[in-house]
């Protein structure tokens, strides 16, 4: 286990050593994840993937907020006061292809206020409903 700031430590791992590599709700608290994202890049396996998870400033919830002129962090969530960096679902795309990986896999994490129809409305329109993007993608 390594402790640090990823965009400043130095990494002594051999190349393709890691067949995953797991970006749990870390690069929307980084300065540049892409850089990041490059520089974990040559540590994956030929046939590794990394899985990124980020949240959704274009939520739902969020539009309500700005469109009543809130924008206040908060100590959690999507407007977490930790986070450096937001992203919409086309952002983190392009976030992820621009590092030179290609994705295979996308979901998200719904959010809605009734339950039973937030799966629904999330896969109508996930820009909108989703709370959380999740991503699996291999090197390019």
């Amino acid at each position: 286990i390594l402790v640090g700031n990823v965009e400043e430590m130095k990494l002594d791992f051999a190349k393709e050593s890691f067949d995953v590599i797991l970006f749990g709700d870390v690069l929307e608290h980084l300065f540049d994840p892409k850089a990041v994202l490059k520089k974990l890049r040559p540590f994956l396996a030929k046939n590794g993937k990394i899985v990124v998870s980020l949240p959704n400033i274009a939520n739902w919830k969020i539009r309500l907020l700005l469109l009543r002129g809130k924008f206040d962090y908060t100590d959690w969530g999507i407007l977490d006061k930790t986070h450096i960096r937001f992203f919409t679902r086309k952002r983190a795309r392009n976030l992820i292809k621009e590092a030179g990986f290609r994705i295979e896999e996308e979901d998200f994490v719904p959010s809605f206020p009734a339950p039973f129809l937030k799966k629904y409305f999330a896969k109508i329109r996930p820009s909108a409903f989703a709370f959380q993007f999740i991503f699996a993608a291999k090197k390019t």
